[in-house]
């Protein structure tokens, strides 16, 4: 196995999770959007790279073991979302993974071959991806070899977190290499009734959309 994406996924537990979705939906039916997301996503993933993928969770979530499998559900280390995704490169690379990607699932509505353009994308070793996210985020980071500094110094869940990235990535000697397309994570009602539109949408995030948003 030379490839592997992660997907990195909450426990959908109501209340904690697409909270900004609940001025429109409740909080048990929020939690049922993420776990649909997750789903897709992991679907998405295992296609993609079979025994390479890994769902990466927060904490335990005994559906996140019926979806993947024991064999594939990983638990997130560190203090912050840039040091939990270093400790996920760091494992994925002493698995023997050779392209790695990390995403997570607040944007169901990413076609499997942006993925797959981002893993070619992966060529020497100094090479790295990211996935621009309309809100100054990324849905999707890959590299061949992890360093150390590269999730230095950037503010989380801001828009700046992707200049950042990109400004750390260069001082940590990585080569960010364009082509991803960018998309949009889905944290907002506006941008929940924009994914009713989404052509490349999986079936449990579909099959959840026309039973909460019957006009879906």
């Amino acid at each position: 196995m030379s490839e592997s994406i992660a997907v990195f996924a909450k426990a959908a537990i109501p209340g904690r999770v697409k909270t900004r979705l609940t001025s429109v939906l409740s909080p048990e039916q929020a939690a049922g959007f993420h776990q649909a997301c997750v789903e897709d996503v992991w679907r998405t993933a295992f296609e993609l790279v079979g025994e390479g993928a890994r769902l990466y969770t927060d904490e335990p979530f005994e559906p996140w073991m019926d979806l993947a499998g024991p064999d594939y559900v990983r638990y997130q280390k560190g203090q912050d979302l840039g040091a939990r995704m270093l400790s996920c490169f760091e494992d994925l690379a002493q698995e023997g993974f050779r392209r790695m990607m990390i995403i997570g699932a607040d944007s169901p509505q990413v076609p499997r071959q942006h993925y797959r353009e981002g893993l070619d994308l992966l060529v020497s070793e100094k090479d790295a991806v990211l996935g621009l996210c309309s809100d100054g985020g990324f849905y999707a980071v890959g590299c061949r070899k992890p360093r150390r500094m590269m999730f230095r110094d950037v503010h989380w869940s801001t828009e700046l977190a992707y200049s950042e990235t990109r400004a750390a990535f260069e001082l940590s000697g990585l080569v960010l290499k364009s082509g991803m397309y960018p998309h949009y994570d889905v944290d907002t009602p506006e941008e929940l009734d924009r994914l009713r539109t989404e052509p490349s949408l999986g079936p449990r995030v579909r099959a959840w959309l026309r039973a909460n948003l019957p006009s879906a």
